[in-house]
């Protein structure tokens, strides 16, 4: 939480921290001086960290994070739209189908499906 203090009051970033993952959203005319910005403090403080590739993307209208889809290309219109990934839908529908299928589920794939279930209910209710 100390890097995600740092960029949000030293360096007025508008972004989120979880574990190693800090989705970031900017305005157009800030994003060079935003992914600068994230760059030189990452490298400053010695993180060791994605710079191309999967794990790290460029920004965009419309990006996923930690199983999240967040959409903001009707934000000048105050409308962001924060959604699952299909991803995470698809692994949620195939964890229950297994369990229609069996007729039965073990206490470790109630724990398993009980968690799923609280993220989704989670980010689908706030």
């Amino acid at each position: 939480m100390a890097i995600w203090a740092i960029g949000l009051v030293g360096l007025e970033l508008c972004w989120s921290a979880y574990d190693d993952d800090f989705p970031t959203v900017t305005s157009e005319p800030l994003l060079e001086n935003t992914s600068s910005c994230v760059d030189r403090m990452f490298t400053l403080i010695g993180l060791d960290y994605a710079t191309e590739g999967k794990k790290a993307p460029q920004f965009a209208r419309s990006f996923a994070a930690l199983g999240v889809r967040v959409d903001l290309q009707r934000s000048q219109c105050g409308s962001i739209v924060v959604g699952h990934t299909d991803a995470r839908k698809e692994e949620l529908t195939a964890c229950i189908d297994s369990i229609l299928a069996d007729g039965s589920m073990t206490a470790k794939e109630a724990e398993k499906l009980r968690g799923r279930l609280v993220f989704f209910e989670g980010f689908t209710l706030g």
